[in-house]
């Protein structure tokens, strides 16, 4: 009975791991989602695109993307999303019809990965930016971007 006890505390606890873990990252939706959401709510839009073979990406998945004070400001005040720049998936970018791709090198003319965009309810781009963050240094940006307007 001792090893059967065990074994169902060891189930339980990597359950709950497993969805605290989980809830971490279910701010997260799908781009065409977050932007019917924005529509409804009149919340902005916070796009984060990424790439596989990108190692500042995977950092702040890892790192920035599952700090609660993070998670707290992204669910608080966006819909947010992530977009691979290198799927041929065709997106509606600040209103056109792109791939993903395009949309992050032409439309929103983001240099490199990661890169990142805010989107008004409508869909429009307000602000772009690339670079890796700390989440200290993620949370004082979007703070401020939040609190002093969409100006770089």
């Amino acid at each position: 009975m001792g090893n059967m006890l065990r074994r169902a505390i060891l189930v339980v606890l990597l359950l709950a791991i497993s969805s605290f873990a989980a809830d971490k990252l279910s701010f997260w939706e799908q781009y065409g989602e977050a932007l019917k959401n924005a529509s409804r709510d009149g919340k902005p839009v916070f796009v984060e695109f990424y790439a596989d073979w990108c190692v500042p990406c995977r950092v702040m998945e890892a790192n920035v993307f599952t700090d609660s004070a993070v998670v707290a400001l992204l669910k608080e005040n966006f819909h947010s999303a992530r977009l691979d720049v290198d799927s041929k998936k065709q997106i509606l970018c600040d209103g056109k019809k792109l791939s993903v791709g395009k949309c992050h090198l032409e439309q929103m003319k983001l240099k490199g990965v990661p890169g990142f965009a805010i989107l008004d309810s409508k869909g429009k781009a307000i602000l772009t930016f690339t670079g890796a963050f700390s989440a200290s240094e993620f949370v004082k940006f979007m703070n401020k971007v939040l609190y002093e307007g969409f100006d770089e």
